[in-house]
């Protein structure tokens, strides 16, 4: 179908354009932080709503077999889920790159998820080899690929390259998150951020 090649298309240069804008934001480059945020949730919509082409056979022909069409159905079905999934998880490598609160469960959970979805998807596309094989395991297990390397990651790994050369803002930075009910740690945090901007900004 064109459609799904087009839209094959469109992810790869997806994904070209979230490899360069994260390598850009772990370089601090200005403007880069804002781009890579609002890429990445464009990154999640477009799997959402693209799941259905991408995680599902839909060029078979043999329209005519119930046996087929049955398996079409449940496909779509897991197509869906799969691509639900998959948005999931990239929110959590966006909250993981950010250390924003509970990435640590949404990567879990979206691991999880599509783990349990590509063992379903061996039975439900068992009959189409050259599917499961050459798109459907191969898309997911470079998703789970990703998302186990997320979840390894330490914590701060991304930070501390990110914020290397600002040693002051990162260490007021992991005060207030040990203690964000602190009010002097979290003046201070916000002191460091004033500077680094303005250090930015010449």
């Amino acid at each position: 179908m064109q459609l799904s090649k087009e839209i094959k298309r469109v992810e790869i240069l997806l994904a070209i354009v979230s490899i360069l804008t994260f390598a850009a934001n772990v370089y601090n480059l200005k403007f880069s932080g804002e781009a890579f945020i609002m890429l990445i949730l464009s990154v999640a919509t477009f799997y959402m709503f693209s799941g259905f082409i991408l995680f599902s056979n839909n060029n078979n022909d043999n329209n005519a077999d119930s046996k087929v069409e049955n398996e079409s159905k449940t496909g779509s079905i897991l197509a869906i889920a799969t691509g639900l999934m998959t948005a999931i998880m990239i929110v959590g490598i966006l909250f993981k790159s950010q250390q924003w609160p509970s990435f640590e469960k949404i990567i879990l959970f979206s691991l999880v998820g599509l783990g349990l979805l590509s063992i379903l998807g061996c039975f439900v596309y068992r009959n189409q080899k050259s599917f499961l094989f050459g798109s459907f395991l191969k898309r997911t297990g470079i998703l789970i690929g990703f998302g186990l390397f997320f979840s390894w990651l330490p914590n701060d790994a991304i930070l501390d390259y990110k914020y290397r050369n600002y040693p002051a803002y990162l260490n007021a930075l992991k005060l207030q998150k040990a203690d964000p009910g602190d009010e002097e740690k979290t003046n201070n945090l916000f002191i460091e951020i004033r500077k680094m901007r303005q250090d930015l900004e010449k």
